[in-house]
């Protein structure tokens, strides 16, 4: 894939041009727009400018955004990625029922199916422990803190 990548100040400043041209052809009257055309070229050709400007403004803004993503994306590869741990079934079962116990000790509001986690199905586990490391029961790779 061809082209340059442009750097940020490089396209903030491009970005501030455009800004300051279409602004001024907000701010012109018509009397203004229509001398112009009188003087320089025909409706036609007029015509013709906008469209070219228009695209390459939306070809500089799709290259600004390729620009961002390529950037983001080089910081994704760059960034530490962790490593998902995988526990056991039996293992989150008895993580569960250390965490309950201890809370049993504290706080005896835990329903009594709860504190014994029998019949409990395995998908109601796996739940149970998500939301239990979601809250920071256990550790970061879901062990007892």
């Amino acid at each position: 894939m061809g082209g340059c990548l442009m750097p940020r100040k490089t396209q903030e400043e491009l970005d501030r041009l455009a800004q300051a041209l279409a602004e001024e052809l907000l701010d012109a009257s018509d009397e203004e727009i229509l001398a112009y055309l009188d003087a320089n070229c025909s409706l036609a050709e007029m015509r013709a400018k906008i469209e070219h400007a228009m695209e390459a403004g939306i070809r500089a803004a799709k290259k600004a955004k390729l620009f961002n993503a390529r950037r983001e994306l080089d910081a994704a590869k760059e960034a530490p990625t962790r490593t998902a741990t995988v526990i056991s079934i039996e293992e989150k079962r008895k993580r569960l029922q250390k965490t309950i116990s201890d809370a049993n000790s504290k706080d005896s509001r835990i329903t009594l199916a709860a504190r014994e986690g029998k019949g409990v199905p395995d998908e109601d586990i796996d739940g149970l422990f998500d939301d239990a490391n979601d809250l920071g029961l256990f550790g970061p790779d879901g062990e007892d803190s």
